[in-house]
């Protein structure tokens, strides 16, 4: 083989030596940096979710501790009114804007003679 040619092949392999090297070392860095982006943005998100579900725990503690203290309402629990009831719960349910599907709203029904009974359709494990 002349001088010249084993010169030429011995280059081309070591420029191709080189770039899997840089692309190696840049394949590790890229794929490090979309780990810690990752793992940053899942962080965030869990924070944002946390919010979101104590700023509506809040409000629904809130709307809790308003119905219980309706007189209405507490009247209506002492009387197994499930009529009454349901009414006095779907209006609280608008004022908070609440869906009517995940409330006790038409779930509040008499079961039997005089006893009252409440189902939330939305929970795992109720009929």
């Amino acid at each position: 083989m002349p001088l010249r040619t084993r010169i030429a092949v011995t280059f081309v392999l070591l420029l191709a030596a080189v770039l899997a090297a840089a692309f190696g070392a840049v394949s590790a860095a890229n794929h490090g940096n979309a780990e810690r982006e990752v793992q940053r943005q899942l962080d965030v998100g869990a924070r944002v979710f946390l919010r979101v579900l104590d700023a509506n725990r809040r409000q629904l503690t809130q709307a809790a501790q308003a119905v219980a203290a309706d007189y209405g309402f507490r009247e209506a629990v002492a009387a197994r009114d499930s009529d009454t009831l349901a009414s006095a719960l779907e209006n609280s349910g608008a004022r908070i804007g609440a869906d009517g599907n995940r409330t006790a709203v038409g779930a509040a029904q008499r079961v039997g003679g005089n006893a009252f009974h409440l189902r939330l359709p939305y929970l795992p494990g109720s009929s």
